[in-house]
Order: C-alpha cells, then sequence, then structure tokens
C-alpha cells in the first residue's frame, strides 16, 4: 500500500504533467457504492450530455488524491498496488 510519500509523488505527476485543465471524458468505478453520486456522473459521462467536467485543481488530503472539477470533485485512493490509470 503506497505511502504518504507515494502518494504526493503520485499527485505532484499529475500536475506535472499538464493534468490540471483536462477534461474527464470517461469514468471507470469498480465499487459503485465507495463513490456518492458516481453512477449518475458515469450516465452523464456516458450519455454524451453537455455536462463538461474538468479538472480544475489537484491536491493530496492524507492518502486520499482530491481532484477538483468544475462540479464537485473526484476522490482517488490508490489501493493496495498503488497505480492510477489516465489513458488518452
Amino acid at each position: 500500500m503506497p505511502e504518504l510519500p507515494e502518494v504526493e509523488h503520485s499527485c505532484r505527476t499529475l500536475i506535472a504533467a499538464g493534468c490540471c485543465g483536462l477534461r474527464v471524458q470517461s469514468l471507470a468505478v469498480h465499487y459503485g457504492p465507495s463513490i456518492q453520486d458516481s453512477m449518475e456522473l458515469k450516465s452523464k459521462l456516458q450519455a454524451g450530455k453537455e455536462t463538461i467536467y474538468i479538472i480544475e485543481h489537484i491536491a493530496r488530503r492524507g492518502k486520499w488524491m482530491v481532484l477538483s472539477l468544475t462540479r464537485g470533485f473526484i476522490l482517488v485512493h490508490l489501493k493496495m498496488s498503488g497505480r492510477l490509470w489516465l489513458v488518452n
């Protein structure tokens, strides 16, 4: 399980890679109950609604990565693998 330095490194890597300002086009939720309103967000993205979610800020809170969006936020925990997949 990643410790705080690894999570901080992941946040800084995302920021350095220019992820702030990117649009969230799809979302894979592997355990729906862990994320509030995840199914609503996923259905809007899949339906191609006009709602656009843009990553405005990336930060760390404990072992959680916080992706602040134009409307709301996404909390990411790296779990046991310590991996986060971003696909362009």
